[in-house]
């Protein structure tokens, strides 16, 4: 039995000693028991430098040192098991933030400590948040709705004015993945999700125009730009970005392809130029009408179509219609 647990004893100092995660004990008075190499090294004392000093020395200074009784310490006493996101202090001064949790041990004696450095997690959160800030300020005035993907733990939000743009209130929409496929339009949903796993491969930003389905049952075309941030690995942890509706716009850019196909077929002339009086577009009915092919004439000086005598008054008629427009 006692070979047994010294085999124990062996096995558990090995674990505590090899661990990734910071380990530290602390008594009621949070004088600092024992340390192993794993938090050493995350605040780059030796342990004898720890184990001579109090909890004070990981803070930043007194007050987070006060504030952290507060906040933790205290409720860990009460019987809570406490885990909280905290700044802490390495002895070259520089900070650095940390997940810490606790629990009682020794029949409330003492207090268990375990420390993992999350400090690149909270810089790209806080690029979220300076992203997600700039957006709102970009976005105020305008009909754009924000959506934030936090792909670490799957969590999704859209903003009150993303609801409202799709005939929602902010209550009627869940923030989840079921209400934006339950949204998306079948025909887009492939294109949508592809482009966005290439953006979690590596394509930073991506700009792309899909259906969403509004309240009323009707389909609204919206924008959609985002950004894709990686830790400090390139693994993607966040993805933000705006929709806009732009079904006006679409409307439009099918009503001018519409009209550009009914001129492209139509046997009339239709003809286009720059200022300057260079040929921009020329359709089937000019083919027809003057014998030269697209590939001939474009580029080309529109006087190539007039008799040589009515040049000087064409020109004359370009100068007109380039100062009053018509």
């Amino acid at each position: 039995m006692n070979i047994i647990d010294k085999k124990h004893d062996q096995w558990l100092e090995r674990l505590l000693e090899s661990s990734h995660i910071g380990i530290l004990i602390v008594d009621k008075a949070r004088n600092n028991l024992f340390v192993n190499e794993c938090l050493c090294q995350m605040f780059e004392y030796s342990e004898e430098e720890l184990l001579s000093s109090t909890a004070e020395i990981f803070h930043v200074n007194n007050e987070t040192f006060l504030k952290f009784a507060e906040l933790a310490f205290n409720l860990v006493l009460n019987g809570s098991f406490v885990g909280i996101d905290y700044e802490f202090k390495k002895k070259d001064g520089t900070f650095f933030w940390a997940h810490i949790a606790g629990d009682v041990v020794e029949g409330q004696e003492e207090v268990l400590w375990t420390m993992v450095n999350i400090t690149q997690r909270k810089i790209a959160e806080n690029k979220v948040t300076l992203l997600k800030e700039r957006m709102e300020q970009a976005l105020l005035g305008s009909q754009g709705g924000i959506w934030d993907w936090g792909i670490v733990n799957n969590s999704i939000y859209f903003s009150l004015r993303w609801k409202e743009m799709l005939g929602y209130s902010d209550a009627e929409v869940e923030n989840n993945f079921n209400s934006f496929d339950e949204f998306l339009h079948p025909d887009d949903y492939e294109f949508v999700y592809d482009t966005i796993n290439k953006s979690l491969e590596g394509v930073e930003y991506f700009d792309m125009s899909f259906r969403l389905k509004h309240k009323a049952g009707h389909w609204i075309w919206v924008q959609s730009r985002g950004k894709t941030i990686y830790d400090a690995d390139l693994k993607p942890i966040r993805m933000v970005g705006t929709h806009t509706d732009i079904s006006v716009e679409k409307a439009l850019q099918l009503q001018n392809a519409q009209q550009a196909q009914i001129i492209e077929q139509i046997h009339d002339s239709v003809i286009s130029t720059d200022l300057n009086g260079h040929i921009v577009s020329w359709n089937l009915g000019s083919e027809l009408l003057f014998g030269y092919t697209k590939d001939e004439i474009l580029g080309k000086h529109v006087s190539i179509l007039h008799l040589k005598k009515d040049i000087p008054k064409f020109k004359k008629s370009i100068d007109i219609l380039r100062e009053k427009g018509e």
